[in-house]
């Protein structure tokens, strides 16, 4: 199988969400993409094959942008200034998001002690962080193997307090996208992770979804990395240089999740199980070698964990 090609059963499947939101009158027409319809597929294949949950986070997707204003088929310059706002609302926050070629899916790298929650406080506030951390993860999910493989997250936890973290800002976040996005989780590393950490964590598990608790990795230091906290690998020169750089690499990525969000097609599935079908994608991964107010109310259901 090629990263490139669908399998039989991940074409049918797809296809089967596609056609479960077409019929429902929850969804409306043109909301959800194709490409759309096979990240809920490659997300849920091996964990469940339910099509009420697909179609719940369909809704909870369309709710989502519906509520924040947001285009299915966003054009790229909206995009790159959520990142830049996003990036700037909380400099030295989002240290990295990288494509890494021979495992085939993203890595992202968050400092924690550089978010600081009191800053989200108008509509407009949650406009800027939900929009980037939605581009985020449409990058996240740029082509198969991404899918597939889930990213993965490190978060640097030295020297954040709860200054940096605010249950109510966690929880909605949580109930308005992070809890239903289809994102696969490949790992989730807490370094140099604080009690403070490991309480808020505590706080908000329930509305995480439980394939994620999984991957979780509260520790100490980050494996083959001795060398402090993690931004300074990233802050070189300097945090304002970095950030820079990051906000020039970011349209490459953007580019190829755009192409397969607007322009991917499902195609009619076979019923020959030995002659899967496959299907082109214009986008080639990219080789990145440069280093408040409304709450959207969903009910929970079995996607959370209750634990």
């Amino acid at each position: 199988m090629e990263d490139h090609e669908l399998t039989h059963d991940e074409l049918v499947w797809a296809n089967r969400i596609k056609e479960e939101l077409w019929k429902s009158t929850r969804i409306k027409d043109g909301s959800i993409s194709d490409w759309e319809c096979v990240e809920l597929a490659l997300t849920s294949i091996e964990r469940s094959q339910d099509l009420q949950v697909a179609e719940d986070q369909a809704w909870k997707l369309q709710c989502f942008r519906e509520h924040y204003n947001f285009e299915v088929d966003m054009k790229e310059a909206e995009a790159m200034q959520l990142l830049r706002d996003i990036i700037l609302q909380m400099p030295g926050s989002i240290l990295g998001l990288d494509y890494l070629r021979d495992s085939g899916h993203y890595l992202f790298v968050y400092d924690f002690a550089k978010f600081f929650p009191d800053r989200i406080q108008t509509e407009r506030d949650w406009r800027s962080l939900m929009g980037g951390f939605y581009v985020l993860h449409q990058i996240m999910n740029s082509n198969l193997s991404s899918i597939r493989q889930g990213a993965s997250f490190i978060f640097e936890c030295e020297g954040a307090g709860f200054h940096n973290m605010d249950p109510a800002v966690e929880q909605r976040w949580l109930m308005e996208f992070g809890s239903f996005y289809p994102l696969k989780k490949h790992e989730i590393q807490w370094i140099h992770a604080p009690s403070v950490a490991v309480m808020m964590y505590s706080m908000v598990k329930r509305f995480v979804p439980a394939a994620d608790h999984q991957v979780n990795k509260m520790c100490g230091d980050l494996e083959g990395f001795e060398g402090g906290r993690i931004d300074q690998l990233y802050n070189q020169p300097t945090l304002e240089v970095a950030q820079e750089h990051l906000i020039q690499r970011l349209p490459q990525c953007l580019r190829e999740r755009m192409i397969n969000q607007q322009n991917f097609l499902l195609p009619v599935p076979t019923t020959r199980p030995h002659a899967p079908p496959t299907m082109s994608i214009t986008a080639e991964p990219v080789d990145d070698d440069d280093n408040a107010s409304v709450i959207m109310e969903f009910e929970e259901d079995e996607y959370y964990s209750d634990g």
